[in-house]
């Protein structure tokens, strides 16, 4: 079985107001997520000496994080209906940066896997934990960013 190539693991933030289309971020050059399922604990002395766990408790939470190259090519969040993004359906790095210092910190993303037939996508709410610019005397301005779900987030082959 062949793998997949990892450029085509992709962050993807509205590009109208209803969240019907996205966008892929520009410049990303690694990116990862992972799903952390918390559960909760109801071990008791009665339990000889096993944990025992609440059967569908806790909490799940996706993280994404990724980092690439700061560019020029900024725009503003999808605010309204009449919003612009850049050219080649590929939206600024300024989108990240509203997105850290508004207040309204949970935006819609999407998380593109793969290709072709075997490509998936996980959707939801996202807050912006940190994001980071890094700009070096010999080398790109580079960023990195961290986020955190908010709500249910979906599944779906694409």
């Amino acid at each position: 079985m062949a793998g997949f190539s990892g450029n085509k693991m992709l962050l993807q933030l509205p590009a109208t107001h209803d969240a019907t289309t996205y966008v892929t971020v520009a410049a990303l050059r690694n990116t990862s997520w992972n799903i952390n399922k918390t559960s909760i604990d109801a071990t008791t002395k009665d339990g000889n000496g096993w944990s025992e766990f609440v059967e569908g408790g806790g909490l799940k939470t996706v993280n994404f994080t990724a980092d690439g190259v700061w560019t020029s090519n900024t725009v503003g969040l999808v605010d309204g209906p009449d919003a612009d993004t850049t050219a080649n359906d590929r939206m600024g790095h300024g989108t990240l940066q509203s997105a850290a210092f508004t207040s309204a910190n949970h935006y819609n993303a999407r998380i593109i896997m793969g290709d072709g037939g075997d490509a998936s996508s996980l959707t939801g709410r996202f807050h912006v934990d940190s994001l980071t610019r890094t700009g070096e005397l010999n080398g790109l301005d580079t960023f990195s960013v961290t986020m955190t779900s908010s709500g249910t987030v979906t599944w779906a082959a694409t």
